[in-house]
This record gives C-alpha cells, structure tokens and sequence, in this order.
C-alpha cells in the first residue's frame, strides 16, 4: 500500500540505522523482521526467524505490520482537526461515518486521495501519504533514549495566528497567518496547501505565498 518510493522508510536498512542498533534497550527490543527475537507462548510470533523472513521475501530487520498503528496514529495532533471531526484525515487515515452507528468512524471505499506518486485515486493514500513523516518522528523520539536534549532532535512548535474556523461568503479573501519556533534552532521551512480530498471543494484554490508565514485566498465563487 505504501508507495515505492516511501518504502525505503520501513525496510530493514532504515530500522537498523534509526531504531534497532545504538537507540537503547527499548530500540532493540522492537520486533522486526528476522531480529531472533521471539514473543514467548505467542505461536504466531514467527517473523524474528531468520527462515520465515526469507520465505516472506522479507529483507532483514524490516518492518512487521501491527494493524494497530493507525488507531495510535491517528491520536497525534497533526493540526488537520481529524481530532474533531475524523474526516478531516491525520496519521492514521481520514475515516467516514458508520450508517448503523453515529459514533464509530471507519474505513470507505470510497475515501481517496489522489496518490502523487503513483498518479490515481488510491484508497490507501489518505494513511501511507504520510509514512516519511510518521517514520522521521519516530527516528527521532526513539533517539532521545540515547541522546540528551542539547544533542536530540525535537519538533518545531506551530502556532496559528488565525481563526481556526472560519464562515465567509464566496468572494471573501481570507487572509491566514502562522508562526513556528524549533527548540533546536534549525532553520524552518513553511507550506500552505489545499487538501482537496478532505473537503467538499475539489477544484484548486489560488493560495498566495504559500511559502510563507503568512498566505491568502479567495473563496470560489462556485
């Protein structure tokens, strides 16, 4: 599901590197493929057998798929508001609500995004679209077992200045502005994008200076 060029962050390479050597005992004792270790009484724990991951066609330390890391996933506070209302999409997905029960939110067919890589609508995009991302933030938690702040990479801090909601009539410029600081003062690179699959206004909307702090837009007309 994940596109070829985003799996370099889940094979055996990139989780010898950033998570199973040299990040402490709760690094080494993550499960990967082909790592010897194994689950005790768990007869279906099999991937850390060398053997099994071969026959998988799997490289050597790479990733074992869990089922349950969208649920986590999708708690991060990414700043898309799928805390509010799931739809909107974050870490874990963007979700439709359950015709039979109002308060359970679930996969649809019918919820894409337009993969850019592959260049289609793709039902798994909304989840793997963000792999590099989730994999960088987790390179980066599990090394602050081994380093200390000064020498440790953190997230920067992003502020909104504007409105979080906002009701306007077609017509209307929005004007939008945002702030970010990193605690580690690397330098920081700003984007302001339309997510067009996780609103109901699918046709692009001019937005200006979208590199920088602050941007505008009109709303369409139609």
């Amino acid at each position: 599901m994940v596109p070829k060029s985003e799996q370099l962050y889940l094979d055996g390479q990139w989780f010898a590197e950033n998570i199973k050597f040299n990040h402490g005992s709760l690094g080494s004792s993550y499960f990967l493929w082909g790592d010897g270790q194994k689950l005790i009484h768990d007869s279906d724990h099999t991937q850390g057998d060398t053997a099994i991951a071969r026959k998988n066609g799997m490289s050597q330390y790479a990733f074992i798929s869990e089922a349950d890391s969208p649920s986590y996933l999708y708690l991060i506070n990414t700043g898309l508001g799928n805390i509010e209302d799931p739809s909107n999409g974050g870490w874990g997905g963007r979700f439709i609500q359950s015709k039979t029960n109002p308060r359970l939110w679930e996969d649809g067919a019918n919820i894409t995004d337009f993969n850019f890589f592959d260049k289609k609508d793709d039902a798994e995009f909304p989840q793997s679209r963000w792999v590099e991302a989730i994999q960088n933030d987790f390179a980066a938690r599990i090394a602050w077992c081994v380093h200390d702040y000064k020498n440790s990479n953190h997230a920067p801090v992003v502020i909104l200045n504007s409105a979080e909601n906002i009701s306007a009539k077609a017509g209307t410029i929005i004007n939008l502005s945002g702030s970010a600081k990193d605690p580690d003062g690397n330098t920081l690179a700003y984007k302001w994008w339309q997510y067009k699959e996780a609103g109901t206004y699918h046709a692009s909307v001019d937005i200006q200076n979208p590199d920088s702090t602050q941007t505008c837009f009109t709303i369409p007309q139609t």
